[in-house]
């Protein structure tokens, strides 16, 4: 064990992804109350999805229903608060952001993308067409999808 760090919440069964950003390699992964990004080498805490000064929060309750929240990191002034998805997804893999866009898999099999900025903006919902428990990856240009006996690669 290189390090390991206590978290006060519900634990989660998403898979954990390996990230860098400006050089610094991050775990990202999410528990029951927060999605969180940690550096690979220490363990330091360093994030949730936090992408520019825009820091996005999901919360799925048990009825199926899944807000988002945005805010302003450094104030933490919400942009806006449990705003609710327009269908009922159960998400618990870690919300990805590439390209303008942020990713969120459900395990109802959908991949919601939502546009990144100060109003929620969901842009495309894509069915997998089998459940989807992990966390989408980011390589390069390429968006990783893992569904339940399937794994997908989307590229241009």
């Amino acid at each position: 064990t290189r390090w390991r760090r206590d978290r006060d919440e519900k634990t989660s069964w998403s898979s954990p992804a390996i990230v860098e950003h400006e050089g610094r390699a991050q775990v990202v992964l999410s528990g029951g109350n927060f999605a969180r990004a940690y550096d690979l080498e220490t363990g330091e805490e360093v994030w949730p999805l936090l992408w520019g000064g825009e820091l996005y929060m999901l919360k799925d309750v048990v009825s199926g229903n899944t807000f988002v929240s945005s805010f302003e990191a450094a104030t933490g002034k919400p942009h806006y608060q449990d705003a609710r998805l327009p269908q009922s997804w159960t998400i618990k893999a870690s919300p990805v952001g590439a390209a303008g866009r942020i990713y969120l898999s459900s395990e109802e099999g959908d991949v919601i993308v939502l546009a990144r900025g100060h109003e929620l903006e969901v842009l495309a919902v894509n069915s997998m067409g089998e459940q989807i428990l992990a966390t989408p990856a980011i390589a390069g240009s390429d968006l990783f999808l893992r569904t339940r006996s399937h794994l997908w690669r989307i590229a241009e």
